[in-house]
């Protein structure tokens, strides 16, 4: 077995529309931190959606975040997305309610 750490994807923005911004592919992917700040002067909110399958069928089943509001400044800390366990395959797709407000920081553990 091999781990190597790293970050799942580029820091960047939440998307607006729901969007897969990560794959496990080849590999367990581990997630050890998730955080998302909100760097807008209006509160806004997001949703997460862990999918089986390379995320065919994103559905309500699959939701873990249900629109999450953060105020202005105010960073979450993933709580509800820290050491979920990706098995190759599954994937993350997200969603906010204004595009470029939402910057999004996740690492993990690759498990091969």
């Amino acid at each position: 077995m091999s781990v190597q750490l790293g970050n799942l994807w580029k820091r960047g923005y939440v998307p607006l529309a729901l969007s897969f911004v990560y794959t496990s592919t080849g590999c367990k992917t581990k997630i050890d931190k998730f955080t998302i700040t909100n760097t807008d002067t209006n509160a806004q909110s997001f949703s997460i959606y862990i999918t089986p399958n390379n995320g065919v069928g994103v559905t309500d089943t699959y939701r873990l975040v249900y629109t999450k509001s953060l105020n202005p400044d105010e960073t979450w800390l993933g709580a509800e997305i820290m050491n979920v366990l990706l098995m190759s395959g599954n994937a993350i797709a997200m969603s906010c309610s204004a595009g470029s407000t939402l910057c999004v920081s996740s690492c993990g553990r690759f498990i091969t």
